[in-house]
């Protein structure tokens, strides 16, 4: 299969960068930029493969669930007005995972961080 020139050289610059090297939305927004067609679906692919393999900025924070919602049934933590803060998901609904308790409470939330390198 023939690959488009702007595909060649973001899997050239994958295999450029660094694994110490951080990732962020501005660095990878940056790449994108500099292709020839930054909105083709290769490019977009090949550009998540770049931040699959690089680390990662690591500052994750809280969302405002006035502003979004994780995926549907993505494993979360999820804090309430109280300052409750617990692992769940959304279906529609806050679900607490290790009970099952339903929570309508819910102001924010954030993904898991990655497990540790055993």
């Amino acid at each position: 299969m023939r690959h488009s020139p702007s595909l060649v050289a973001i899997r050239a610059l994958i295999k450029s960068i660094t694994k110490k090297e951080t990732m962020n939305s501005k660095r990878i927004k940056e790449i994108q930029e500099a292709t020839v067609y930054p909105k083709s679906l290769g490019v977009q692919q090949a550009l998540l493969q770049v931040w699959n393999e690089c680390e990662q900025d690591s500052t994750i924070q809280w969302v405002s669930v006035k502003n979004r919602f994780p995926s549907r049934r993505e494993t979360v933590l999820f804090c309430t007005d109280m300052g409750y803060v617990s692992q769940g998901y959304y279906v529609g609904a806050w679900i607490e995972t290790f009970i099952g308790t339903e929570y309508t409470n819910v102001t924010h939330w954030m993904p898991l961080p990655e497990q540790p390198k055993v």
